[in-house]
């Protein structure tokens, strides 16, 4: 007959073909694809273990994708340059940073979503020495990775303290006078935590 119809029952691609005969026994035929998409839209999420570390961080990524027709396949961009494929990936970030880890899925349809995962990793902080000035009385603090920002905890303080000058990525200073020579007496064994912005930092006891 020249219409019909078929009901398909599962998600999938398949291949119609339609075939015509005439009375001298000519054969031609059309074939046809025709996608049939599963339960609802297509969607994913994903997910990082851990979320935040000291660099090198190694993370492994874990993603899902629902509805749409599967099977599914996934691609990553981790933020940083790298990229990875399957369902769960694994990558190493090697410097500092807030990186958004980006899964693309795609069903057997063509569709596609996307989601994401943010991962914070930290720069350790390595103190070298510290050492005493005067006019005005400070403390000149020498080491690697220290980032703008950077906030000095000294003792048993939950603020910090409130005049640190960052000069670059080696060198910072405690200022203070009268009143830091108070807090760190001579002659007292006293800890100093260092905390940079993105959350690396280093305890350094040092004593004048």
């Amino acid at each position: 007959t020249l219409n019909t119809s078929h009901v398909y029952t599962a998600p999938g691609t398949y291949a119609a073909t339609f075939k015509a005969t005439d009375a001298n026994g000519n054969v031609a035929q059309k074939k046809t694809s025709i996608n049939v998409g599963g339960s609802g839209q297509l969607s994913a999420s994903a997910t990082a273990s851990p979320t935040s570390g000291i660099a090198p961080l190694a993370v492994q990524f874990t993603g899902v994708a629902s509805g749409g027709t599967s099977p599914y396949t996934y691609e990553w961009s981790f933020g940083d340059g790298g990229t990875g494929t399957g369902a769960t990936a694994s990558h190493t970030y090697t410097s500092g940073g807030t990186f958004t880890a980006t899964l693309t899925a795609r069903d057997a349809a063509g569709g596609t979503a996307s989601a994401t995962a943010t991962v914070n990793a930290h720069v350790a902080i390595a103190v070298s020495s510290m050492s005493k000035a005067g006019n005005p009385f400070r403390f000149i603090v020498n080491g690697s990775n220290f980032v703008s920002g950077i906030q000095v905890y000294i003792g048993s303080d939950t603020s910090p303290w409130a005049t640190v000058s960052y000069k670059n990525s080696s060198k910072i200073v405690i200022k203070g006078g009268s009143a830091l020579k108070a807090k760190v007496p001579k002659g007292v064994p006293t800890a100093f935590r260092f905390v940079n912005p993105d959350g690396g930092e280093s305890t350094y006891t040092f004593t004048w």
